[in-house]
């Protein structure tokens, strides 16, 4: 688990790409692809977020 600021969100059809700057890897951005935003909460530009994943339901880069 990191945490992080959700830089920009990106709609990309059904699913959402959030963009999320961690400063514990050096202030790195990292793309968090949703493939189901419909059940998940859902984020803006600012908020402080924790990252977890799972191989399953999302992928996680490295920008």
């Amino acid at each position: 688990v990191v945490e992080g600021k959700v830089e920009d969100c990106i709609f990309e059809g059904e699913r959402v790409v959030y963009e999320i700057r961690v400063q514990a890897l050096g202030g790195v951005v990292m793309r968090v692809f949703d493939h189901d935003p419909e059940s998940h909460l859902q984020f803006a530009p600012g908020d402080d977020v924790r990252l977890g994943w799972n191989a399953r339901d999302m992928h996680i880069f490295q920008k």
